[in-house]
């Protein structure tokens, strides 16, 4: 869309919509920051992707996955958001859908989808910040306030990978920061996602999704 910002402007603007909350009307020009980098000095090439591995048909053991629902919580047994991938044959995608609501990119009202459904099972800290008079910790989350959530994804841990109509279940692996998340089978060879784009879940490691054959 037009957001009204010159080519020659700030790459960001804020766009007010309705009642969406402040935080969620930034948006960007890829153009203008693609120059604000170069401007800036800064390495904008090509990413790095060593360590993926890419394979038109799945490769290791699987199961069928017409879909997977990801019922999130947020300190109640009753979840906050439950998102929903199911499998469409005939585009070989998974379609995204949270809250029974079908999601679709408002540049050209097509549904969001993705080659490879990533579920990365990660340790997640959670710090609870009041704000009085001085700014305090509550370890136990019980008082409202801003909640901050570190999403631990280093080391290793367990991950399914949605692709195809099929999951595959597996161990995310990543030795040092600056690395990518890679992705390993029971046997230590790699665990090949599907060419195309990927969306990655964070989830807790107790989170148990259900998964539709």
């Amino acid at each position: 869309p037009d957001f009204g910002v010159p080519e020659s402007g700030d790459p960001f603007a804020r766009i007010p919509q309705g009642d969406k909350a402040f935080e969620h009307t930034l948006f960007a020009k890829p153009a203008l920051l693609y120059k604000w980098t170069q401007n800036h000095g800064m390495d904008n090439s090509r990413q790095d992707l060593n360590g993926l591995s890419f394979s038109d048909v799945p490769i290791g053991q699987s199961e069928p996955a017409s879909g997977v629902v990801i019922s999130y919580t947020w300190r109640s047994p009753h979840p906050a958001e439950v998102v929903r991938w199911r499998y469409d044959a005939t585009t070989g995608r998974y379609l995204r859908s949270a809250d029974g609501v079908a999601w679709t990119d408002a540049n050209n009202n097509q549904p969001i989808s993705a080659s490879n459904v990533i579920v990365v099972y990660a340790n997640h800290v959670t710090d609870c910040m009041i704000q009085e008079n001085t700014v305090g910790v509550d370890p136990d989350c019980k008082l409202p306030g801003q909640f901050s959530i570190q999403i631990q994804i280093w080391g290793e841990g367990p991950v399914q990978i949605f692709r195809d109509g099929k999951v595959l279940n597996g161990r995310w692996v990543r030795t040092n920061p600056d690395d990518m998340l890679t992705f390993v089978g029971a046997d230590g060879k790699p665990l090949p996602l599907k060419r195309g784009n990927s969306w990655y879940q964070m989830v807790p490691t107790d989170l148990k999704i259900q998964v539709e054959p």
